[in-house]
């Protein structure tokens, strides 16, 4: 169990910032999570997530037109994410495992926000498939992550087509 979730990763952007990749990746993932809900309309989206909300600021350029609650969950604060209970259409968690430990964390809390989403969780996971990999991060493997997924819902597209380190699940009641 994750007693103090996300203690390592708040502690690393402490001493090194925020290092999430390039404004190009992220507005690839971005676009990859977009792709992956089928509709944002009257949602209520809970964005859990360790960054300054950029990904709600995408969303409010991208649906200013539409009707939609947006609530961030700010794992860098002393947010435990595991102690959140309140149920959401669109849960989206882009990129919080890579200062995880292994994998039993990663999966656990996908259990949780698998529990808390009402239609459709989606994440995002730097890959073991990529071609090169920087230390003391953590990367998943997709095949290993999917099948973990099947176990919680049939419904799971995985897509790894769009950067070679990284890839999205999501998930679908």
């Amino acid at each position: 169990m994750l007693s103090k979730p996300f203690e390592n990763v708040r502690k690393y952007h402490e001493e090194h910032g925020d290092d999430y990749g390039s404004e190009e990746s992220r507005r690839q993932k971005y676009e990859t999570i977009f792709s992956l809900v089928p509709r944002w309309t009257e949602k209520s989206i809970l964005d859990v997530g360790a960054g300054e909300g950029e990904f709600g600021k995408l969303l409010n350029t991208k649906l200013i037109h539409l009707q939609w609650k947006y609530y961030s969950l700010d794992l860098l604060s002393n947010t435990n994410v595991l102690d959140y209970h309140e149920h959401h259409d669109i849960v989206v968690a882009n990129g919080i495992f890579y200062k995880l430990d292994n994998f039993d964390q990663c999966a656990e809390l996908i259990r949780h926000m698998w529990w808390l989403t009402k239609e459709c969780l989606v994440f995002t996971s730097l890959s073991t498939w990529a071609p090169t990999k920087h230390p003391f991060e953590l990367y998943l493997n997709p095949s290993h992550v999917l099948e973990f997924c099947r176990e919680l819902s049939l419904r799971v597209t995985l897509r790894h087509d769009y950067l070679p380190h990284d890839f999205t699940v999501a998930l679908y009641r």
